[in-house]
C-alpha cells in the first residue's frame, strides 16, 4: 500500500534505468511507503529488479516506449541522462512532474552544451572549445587553450572513462580520434588544469525551494572511472574551501534550473579557486557512501526531492568513510572474490548489484566503509587493500594486522604519559590501538569496548587513569583479558592516589601495575606476555636488552674518555655518538640493485637513481661530496636527508602535489616517472653565498641585476632581501649558469606558461617554507627546486628534494640580529669542518689520493645531520640499524611497491 505523505507530487515513481542507482533508489522508497518502477532493456534481468515493485522492458531511449512507461507512475526520475528528452518534454506538457526536468536533462547530456550555460552564468569552469574531428582543429584549439596536453571529450555518451581522451602532443592526435570513433561523434576539448585534487558536492533540490549541499568529499581515478571516493578528504582542506565547494556547485544547479539530485564534480587548483569540471543529474558513484555514513543518504535524498518532501539532514553520523567500486575484472570469480576482505574488516558493507554478463572495467559493486576518524579509516582501508598513500602503503607492505594490544586512558591529558608506551609498541612492531574510555564520563563505552575486546582480536589491555583510576579495574572485571594498569601522576597526591587504587583490587579481579607514569614497562610486559606465545617477539626482546646493556656500556667508554663538561654539554645521556659508531659498519655506500629490464641505473653525487618506464627509485646514500669528488660516508646522512624531504614532501603537498609514490625505506623514495625542466628555481630570502655564480659574488662585483631583479644600492653581504626572489639557475653537469624568466622563455626551454606556474609555486614553497623554518628557529635562507611533468598525465609535479640541509642554507634565527651587529657570519648547520681538514692535510682539488680522515670526523657530520633533522621536524631521529646488508634491506622494501 503506498504512503499518503506525499500525495500531491505522487506515490509512484518512474525511473528510467534499471541498473545499481535505480536499485538503490528503489530500497530508499521502501520506508517511505513509495512504489518505485523502472524502465530497462533488461527487464527482470535488470540490477534494479529485486528491489522494485515493477521493471518494464524496453528502451528508455525510444519516445513511445517511455510516453507509454509514464502511464504508470506519478512523477519520473532518471539513473542515466542518455533518454528520449522528446517523450519527457509531452510528459511535462501533460502536467506530469519529471525530476530532474527535460530542460535541465538536455542541457547536461551535452557536456560542451552543459559548459556553455556554466560559463555562461558565471560559473567558474576551465577554458574549453569545440572542435572538428580533424588534426588542424585540435591544433588549433590547443594554441587557444595554452598548448599541450589537453582533454578530448566527446559531447555525449561519456561516463565511466568513455569518450575521454588524454592528447599529449601533436603526436597523439591520431590515437585519441581513433579512441573517440574517428568523427563519427561531436567532440570539444578542454584546456589541461593542473589541480590539487579532485572535489566532488552532492547537491539536492525540491520544487518548493529547498536546497542543501553534502560536504565535498574525495575522489580518486584510475583510467578515468572513479576508483575510490573519501569523505572527508583525506587532506587537510581549509573550511574556506569546503564553503566555496558548495556555493560553486549550489550555483551550479541554478544555471541549470535544476531538481533533484545532482553530483557536481569538481577541480580544486589551489587556495579556494573551485572549477566545476561535469554535473551528474541523478545519484552519484560520489555520493554511494552516504548510504551507512548520512543521516540522510543521497537515494533517500532524491526520493524526497523528487515527490516534495523535505529534504533531509546531510550531515555525516560517523568521522569518516569511503567508497570503493567493485569494477570487473578477467572472471567472475576474480571480481567477487574483491569483496571478501571486507567480510572481516570492521565498519566495511558490501554492496553488490547483480549485474550480468561480467565485463572488464564494468561497475558491478561496491564497498563502503566508515569509521570513527580518518586514521582508523586508513587502516581500514590497508586491511583492503586500498591504502590511500605512500605512508599507508608503508603500513600495508609490512603486513598490516588487527590490534593486538588495546592501549586506554580515561582522558586524553593522559596522552603524554602514554607516548613512551606507544613508542616501545612500535619499536616492536606490535600492532595496538589507542582511544579514550573514560569509567566515569563513558561508562557505556567503557563495558562495550571491555566486552568486545576478545571478539575483536585483543590479547592485552594497558589502561591508564589518575585520580581515583577505577579504569584498568572496571575494565578488569569486564574482560579475561590481562590488564595492565599505569597509574597517572596527579597535582594533589604525585600519582600515589592512582597507584594505590589500581593496586588495591579484590580478590578474583587481578590488575597487573606498573609504577607511576611508567608506560614503558606497561608496554614491555604486555609484549613479554605476547612473546609467551611468539617466537620473534622472544628475540626482540632479547636483542633490545642487550642493545641496552651495549649502550649503557658505550656511554661509559665515552664518559671514560672526555671530560664530564663536554659529555654533559653534548647532552649526556642524549649523546648519540654510540649509535653512530656502530653505524659504520653498516653504511649505505653504492647500491647494486636486481630490478626489471626496463630500470636504468644512474649515480650521481650522493643519490643512485634508477628510472624504469614508470617510476624511478631515488636512493639516497651515505656517500659525502666534496670538491667534486667523493670525501667518504657519514653515517645515517642519506636517511637523514631522504626522511627530511620526505617529510616536507608531505607538508607542502596542498601547494603543489608531488613526484612521492612511496617511502618504503628510510633511504628510498620511489617517485612518478617525469620529465624535468632543465632548469633549478633557486629562491633566496637573503643577500649571501661564496660561489662565482652566486647573488652575493654578483653584488660585490658590482652588478645590481641578477636574474632579472633589480638589486637596491648600499647592501651587505647577509642581509635579508626586500623579498624573496626567484634566481633560477641551468642545469649542467660542470656548473649551473643563473638565467632570467624572459631568457628562459625566448630560449624555449620552458613554454611562459610553465616558467610562470612553477616560478609561482616556488615563491610559494619558499614562503610556507620559512614560516614553518621559524617555528623551529630556524631562517630557510635560500634553497633549490626542481618541476617536471609527469609522464602519464602531463601533470607539473615537484620532484627530487625539498629544503634539505644540502639543498638549502638555514641560519639560526635567535642569534641573527646580534651576529649581523657584529659583522659576524650568521650561526648555521656547519659542515666546513670536514672540507677544512682536507685543505690542510692536501689539494683536494689535484691531489689523485686523498688522506683517510678518522672515524671521529663523520661521526660528527653524522651528529650534526642528525641535529638538524629533529629540529626541522620536531622528533627524535630513529636509529635504525642494518641487521646484514643495506642493499638485501632496500630490495626486499621494494617488493611490494
Amino acid at each position: 500500500m503506498a504512503s499518503k505523505l506525499c500525495e500531491k507530487s505522487g506515490t509512484t515513481i518512474g525511473v528510467l534505468g534499471g541498473g545499481q542507482l535505480g536499485r538503490m533508489m528503489g530500497v530508499a522508497a521502501v520506508p517511505f511507503g513509495i512504489d518505485v518502477v523502472a524502465l530497462d532493456p533488461s527487464g527482470p534481468n535488470c540490477a534494479a529488479a529485486i528491489c522494485v515493485k515493477k521493471v518494464v522492458e524496453g528502451s528508455f531511449r525510444d519516445k513511445d516506449t517511455v510516453l507509454n512507461f509514464a502511464k504508470e507512475c506519478d512523477v519520473v526520475t532518471v539513473e542515466i541522462e542518455h533518454v528520449s528528452i522528446e517523450a519527457l518534454e509531452e510528459i511535462e506538457a501533460s502536467g506530469k512532474p519529471v525530476r530532474p526536468s527535460s530542460k535541465t536533462l538536455k542541457i547536461i547530456r551535452d557536456k560542451y552544451e552543459q559548459k556553455q550555460t556554466l560559463k555562461g552564468s558565471g560559473v567558474p569552469v576551465g577554458d574549453f572549445m569545440a572542435v572538428e574531428a580533424t588534426e588542424s582543429s585540435i591544433l588549433e584549439a590547443a594554441a587557444g587553450l595554452g598548448g599541450f596536453p589537453l582533454m578530448l571529450k566527446a559531447r555525449r555518451e561519456a561516463y565511466d572513462g568513455r569518450g575521454n581522451a588524454v592528447v599529449k602532443n601533436q603526436a597523439g592526435i591520431a590515437e585519441a580520434l581513433s579512441f573517440l570513433g574517428n568523427g563519427k561523434i561531436e567532440l570539444y576539448a578542454e584546456k589541461w588544469v593542473p589541480y590539487n585534487a579532485e572535489l566532488s558536492v552532492i547537491v539536492a533540490r525540491n520544487h518548493l525551494g529547498e536546497t542543501v549541499a553534502y560536504d565535498p568529499v574525495e575522489t580518486r581515478q584510475e583510467n578515468n572511472i572513479c576508483r575510490i571516493v573519501v569523505a572527508p578528504p583525506s587532506f587537510e582542506l581549509d573550511e574556506s574551501v569546503k564553503l566555496e565547494a558548495q556555493r560553486v556547485a549550489m550555483q551550479a544547479i541554478d544555471a541549470i534550473e535544476g531538481y533533484g539530485i545532482f553530483a557536481i564534480e569538481q577541480f580544486w587548483v589551489g587556495t579556494d579557486k573551485i572549477l566545476v569540471n561535469e554535473i551528474a543529474p541523478r545519484p552519484h558513484n560520489s555520493g554511494h557512501f552516504s548510504i551507512e555514513a548520512n543521516v540522510t543518504s543521497q537515494f533517500e535524498q532524491h526520493i524526497r526531492s523528487v515527490v516534495g518532501l523535505p529534504l533531509g539532514d546531510v550531515s555525516m553520523r560517523v568521522g569518516a568513510a569511503a567508497m570503493i567500486n567493485i569494477l570487473g575484472a578477467e572472471t567472475e570469480q576474480e571480481t567477487t572474490e574483491m569483496m571478501r576482505p571486507a567480510l572481516t574488516v570492521p565498519g566495511a558493507k558490501i554492496h553488490w548489484y547483480g549485474k550480468t554478463p561480467n565485463r572488464l572495467g564494468r561497475k558491478h559493486g561496491h564497498i563502503t566503509v566508515t569509521a570513527p576518524d580518518m586514521t582508523e579509516l586508513r587502516k581500514r582501508l590497508v586491511l583492503l587493500g586500498e591504502p590511500l598513500d605512500s605512508a599507508d602503503k608503508e603500513a600495508s607492505a609490512s603486513g598490516y594486522q588487527s590490534p593486538k594490544v588495546g592501549v586506554i586512558m580515561g582522558s586524553d591529558s593522559d596522552l603524554p604519559h602514554m607516548e613512551a608506551c606507544g613508542k616501545i609498541l612500535d619499536a616492536f612492531n606490535v600492532p595496538y590501538e589507542l582511544t579514550i574510555v573514560s569509567a566515569h564520563r563513558t561508562p557505556d563505552r567503557m563495558f562495550e569496548y571491555a566486552k568486545s575486546a576478545v571478539r575483536r582480536g585483543l590479547k592485552v589491555i594497558i589502561a591508564a587513569a589518575g585520580g581515583a583510576a577505577h579504569l584498568p579495574g572496571m575494565v578488569a572485571a569486564l574482560t579475561p583479558l590481562p590488564v595492565i594498569g599505569v597509574p597517572i601522576k596527579t597535582s594533589t597526591l604525585n600519582g600515589q592516589d592512582s597507584l594505590l587504587s589500581i593496586v588495591q583490587m579484590p580478590r578474583g579481579v587481578p590488575v597487573a601495575t606498573v609504577a607511576i607514569g611508567n608506560s614503558t614497562n606497561g608496554a614491555l610486559l604486555a609484549i613479554r606476555m605476547l612473546a609467551t606465545g611468539d617466537s620473534s617477539l622472544l628475540k626482540q626482546l632479547e636483542s633490545y636488552h642487550e642493545k641496552a646493556s651495549n649502550q649503557v656500556l658505550e656511554k661509559a667508554s665515552y664518559l671514560e674518555d672526555v671530560k664530564y663538561e663536554k659529555y654533559l654539554s653534548e647532552g649526556g645521556v642524549k649523546n648519540y655518538r654510540p649509535y653512530i659508531t656502530s653505524q659504520l659498519k653498516h653504511m649505505l655506500k653504492d647500491t647494486t640493485l636486481s630490478l626489471p629490464a626496463d630500470y636504468k641505473k644512474y649515480v650521481g653525487k650522493v643519490r643512485d637513481c634508477y628510472f624504469g618506464d614508470k617510476k624511478s627509485i631515488l636512493i639516497a646514500t651515505d656517500r659525502l661530496s666534496g670538491f667534486d669528488r667523493n670525501l667518504g660516508h657519514v653515517p645515517f646522512k642519506g636517511a637523514v636527508l631522504n626522511l627530511i624531504s620526505q617529510w616536507w614532501f608531505e607538508k607542502t603537498k596542498s601547494i603543489i602535489p608531488n613526484h612521492v609514490i612511496a617511502v618504503p625505506h628510510d633511504n628510498v623514495c620511489v617517485g612518478k616517472k617525469c620529465a624535468p625542466f632543465a632548469i633549478e628555481f633557486v629562491v633566496r630570502g637573503y643577500l649571501t653565498g661564496s660561489t662565482s655564480t652566486s647573488i652575493w659574488t654578483a653584488y660585490k662585483n658590482g652588478k645590481r641585476s641578477y636574474c632579472g631583479h633589480t638589486l637596491a644600492e648600499g647592501m651587505i653581504k647577509n642581509q635579508k632581501l626586500p623579498e624573496i626572489i626567484c634566481t633560477p639557475t641551468t642545469k649542467s653537469e660542470i656548473h649551473d649558469m643563473p638565467i632570467s624568466g624572459t631568457e628562459i622563455v625566448e630560449q624555449e626551454i620552458m613554454t611562459k606558461d610553465d616558467w610562470l606556474y612553477c616560478e609561482s609555486k616556488a615563491l610559494e614553497l619558499f614562503k610556507f617554507g620559512q614560516e614553518e623554518a621559524s617555528k623551529k628557529g630556524l631562517l630557510l635562507v635560500d634553497t633549490k627546486y626542481e618541476f617536471g611533468r609527469d609522464l602519464a598525465t602531463g601533470e607539473i609535479l615537484l620532484i627530487d628534494e625539498i629544503h634539505t640541509p644540502d639543498s638549502s642554507r638555514y641560519w639560526m634565527a635567535d642569534t641573527y640580529d646580534e651576529r649581523m651587529k657584529q659583522g659576524k657570519v650568521p650561526d648555521h648547520f656547519d659542515k666546513e669542518f670536514v672540507r677544512l681538514w682536507f685543505r690542510a692535510r692536501c689539494d683536494p682539488y689535484k691531489d689523485d689520493e686523498l688522506p683517510t680522515p678518522p672515524d671521529s670526523l663523520f661521526v660528527e657530520l653524522s651528529r650534526r645531520y642528525v641535529q638538524m633533522y629533529e629540529t626541522i621536524i620536531g622528533k627524535k631521529f630513529q636509529f635504525k640499524h642494518a641487521k646484514t646488508d643495506v642493499n638485501s634491506e632496500i630490495v626486499a622494501s621494494l617488493q611490494n611497491v
